[in-house]
């Protein structure tokens, strides 16, 4: 989610002042030690239904002086579903990646605005994950991992920034052929990573490396065209 709210700012030219106020308010309610030792008590046997976890959401949204009106609240939601049902797509062979992609959103949380506070929050949440996650037998983080994927699975959403990628098909389903894909080469080992602030870098390289193959594919063709003539 702050993924996403950080790129919109940056798209609105927000100014950075008013843009740390944001991330910084979201970030102190969705990590706030008391919340969520409600909802790790409250829902540790049951997953949140949708509509309770949209509702969650939408009040964290706009705890700040930003406010989503239903249409932006909507694509919000979309990109967060998506992107994060891609990332466990990406994981769902390994259980143990559901936590290492927890703990990446985490480290990329505290890299939009690195603030002491926030880092505070975010080592505290990393350490009740690791007590909550540790004592769990392989079966059962694994059940875990299955959960969550399941409660995603019905979602088909297409969005635009997976497809120009190459992840996602027009179908809405993912793509299941990455060969050559520099997208998914670099995603591959860094789930959980900011979407939107490595994809331009990316395709700077993907239109570098096109060109290159291009350029070799003209240089090869000028070849066989002089041992034909």
């Amino acid at each position: 989610m702050l993924y996403v709210i950080d790129q919109r700012l940056k798209a609105q030219a927000i100014p950075l002042d008013k843009s740390a106020q944001v991330l910084r308010e979201i970030t102190e309610v969705l990590l706030d030690p008391k919340f969520l030792h409600y909802i790790s008590t409250a829902y540790q046997h049951n997953l949140l239904t949708v509509q309770q976890t949209r509702i969650l959401l939408t009040d964290i949204a706009c705890c700040s002086l930003m406010r989503l009106d239903v249409n932006s609240m909507d694509k919000l939601w979309d990109l967060m579903i998506m992107i994060f049902k891609w990332q466990m797509y990406l994981t769902n062979k390994s259980s143990q990646a559901l936590m290492d992609l927890t703990f990446r959103h985490l480290d990329g949380i505290g890299r939009l605005i690195p603030e002491m506070k926030k880092q505070i929050l975010i080592d505290n949440v990393k350490k009740s994950l690791i007590e909550m996650w540790e004592p769990l037998c392989e079966d059962d983080q694994t059940i875990v991992h299955r959960r969550v994927y399941k409660w995603l699975k019905p979602y088909t959403t297409k969005i635009s920034i997976l497809i120009r990628m190459g992840l996602q098909k027009s179908d809405g389903e993912f793509e299941s052929s990455f060969q050559n894909n520099v997208f998914y080469n670099y995603y591959i080992h860094n789930i959980g990573e900011n979407i939107y602030s490595k994809t331009a870098n990316l395709q700077a390289l993907k239109e570098q490396i096109d060109q290159s193959e291009n350029d070799s594919i003209s240089a090869s063709l000028a070849v066989k065209s002089h041992e034909i003539d």
